[in-house]
């Protein structure tokens, strides 16, 4: 397996994971009518820092394992295998703003009996949570369409 296919599992393997565990703890907060903006920001940065320093340490960890091929400069195949997954990544992105952008009006409208407490409060929460997870998935359909192009190459 190449450096590169390597940071790709990486990627997404501490997406997953730290993401996965914001979303465990961020949809009860949601349906509960009532969720804790302070305590869910504190949580995404936590989250953020997270999985920033599993990347870091996890690249260190296969770069110091085969130095040689950390300092290599991509070659053709890897760079066309980039591409292609950063390719579907933005098809990703694009169409997940566009169901967020659709969706907010219809939440809009919903808000006030989703979150009586604070509509406008738990509406904003709902929609930064949209927008944030389209990235989300974006980086999520990278990483794997790398390993996919990786594992055709291979």
């Amino acid at each position: 397996m190449s450096f590169r296919e390597k940071s790709a599992w990486i990627s997404l393997a501490t997406t997953l994971a730290v993401w996965g565990y914001y979303v465990v703890a961020l949809v009860p907060a949601l349906a509960s009518g009532r969720p804790d903006g302070p305590r869910l920001i504190s949580l995404f940065s936590a989250c953020v820092f997270l999985l920033v320093v599993a990347q870091v340490v996890l690249s260190v960890l296969i770069a110091v394992h085969s130095p040689k091929e950390a300092q290599a400069p991509a070659d053709e195949r890897e760079q066309l295998i980039g591409l292609k997954a950063s390719r579907l990544a933005f098809y990703t992105l694009s169409a997940l703003a566009i169901v967020t952008a659709i969706a907010t009006r219809l939440l809009a409208a919903a808000g006030p009996s989703l979150f009586p407490r604070d509509p406008l409060g738990g509406s904003m929460i709902v929609v930064g949570s949209a927008i944030f997870f389209a990235v989300v998935a974006a980086e999520l359909v990278r990483a794997t369409g790398q390993i996919v192009y990786f594992r055709r190459a291979a």
